[in-house]
């Protein structure tokens, strides 16, 4: 069986001085699936898993954080014309001020 990664992520240096350089903040984040566990990649590059409920603390980048935010978007819609579902991952207690710099 040939492994084919579904995601560039995987590829990532850990803690790359790119990476590190990028404008980061604190965030809580809850995963609202009540099944599905997930991963975030958290400032230094490392996966950090959220099970079903879980709600957690880690920091993130600017860029992940606003790239979360748009695949809550309610508005989304796929190539077909329907609405996209939701992303499970919720991010509270983050300024909308300090996610737009």
């Amino acid at each position: 069986m040939i492994y084919k990664p579904r995601s560039p992520l995987m590829f990532r240096p850990f803690g790359s001085s790119a990476d590190l350089d990028k404008p980061s903040q604190r965030v809580t984040a809850f995963n609202t699936s009540p099944v599905q566990s997930h991963v975030l990649i958290n400032r230094y590059g490392h996966g950090e898993t959220l099970l079903p409920g879980e709600k957690r603390e880690m920091e993130l980048t600017v860029e992940y954080i606003e790239n979360l935010r748009r695949q809550r978007d309610p508005s989304r819609i796929d190539e077909l014309g329907r609405l996209k579902p939701l992303h499970p991952v919720v991010l509270i207690d983050v300024p909308q001020a300090e996610a737009a710099e």
